[in-house]
């Protein structure tokens, strides 16, 4: 992992937990979710105009266990979509949500969390897996070559919030210029392997084509760039998450 902050970076990691039919992450909310639906997605709104930007809060801020080994490199064809499968509403728990998942799967044997960016309810970015290695899964399913990117929530449950939504589609927009992937290559956990995940609250954003849809016009309006912090401004950032200010 890299402690400069590049403008872009393809160096990231993420977590997911993926049982046969659905994710069970270790640390989930008691809370009942605030919007509750199987089968009911939200329209995201439209794309703003211009380019895109996120910052991305680096391992350091989260407070993430080293790399193991084991990781296998691969290269980006396609863009896939997950879900963490626990519900939560209060996005101060998110980092530590985080540490609980990459714990998890640490413990499973794997070099480090599943997926390669964590985006949590108020659309902040985490930095999970480098994307120059293959994640890893539960279910049958080969994900090398998928740039995996997770939104934390159960979306069996809940529906993605506006701003979760419009993290996503601008990090599917970075990742489809950053690897030269054609944003039809978009699909979802469940379009390879017998799982809910992402749940209909999200995964009928992708199935309906409303969310490639946004991808496409992000990347018309000119695409989207993302910001590796620094390692005290990652943690500065999470701070602030966890104070609720962000």
């Amino acid at each position: 992992m890299s402690s400069a902050a590049p403008t872009t970076t393809s160096t990231s990691s993420t977590t997911a937990v993926e049982p046969t039919s659905t994710e069970a992450p270790t640390t989930t909310s008691t809370e009942a979710p605030t919007t509750t639906s199987t089968s009911t997605s939200v329209t995201p709104e439209p794309a703003p105009a211009g380019v895109g930007h996120r910052d991305l809060i680096g391992r350091e801020g989260w407070g993430a266990a080293a790399t193991g080994a084991g990781l296998v490199g691969h290269t980006i064809d396609r863009l896939t979509v997950h879900h963490t499968a626990g519900v939560y509403t209060d996005n101060t728990e998110t980092p530590g949500r985080i540490r609980g998942f990459q714990s998890f799967h640490q413990e499973q044997g794997w070099a480090d969390l599943a997926y390669h960016h964590v985006i949590d309810r108020n659309g902040n970015v985490y930095e999970a897996r480098p994307t120059s290695a293959k994640g890893d899964t539960f279910t049958g399913y080969d994900p090398t070559g998928h740039y995996l990117v997770v939104c934390d929530g159960d979306f069996t449950q809940q529906i993605p919030t506006d701003a979760q939504v419009s993290a996503l589609v601008d990090m599917l927009a970075w990742a489809a210029e950053e690897f030269a992937v054609s944003p039809d290559t978009l699909g979802t956990h469940r379009d390879y392997a017998a799982t809910a995940c992402p749940g209909d609250g999200l995964g009928n954003l992708v199935d309906s084509g409303a969310l490639q849809a946004q991808v496409e016009a992000q990347l018309a309006a000119g695409g989207s760039t993302l910001n590796l912090l620094s390692p005290q401004d990652s943690l500065d950032r999470v701070a602030t998450i966890e104070a609720g200010n962000s």
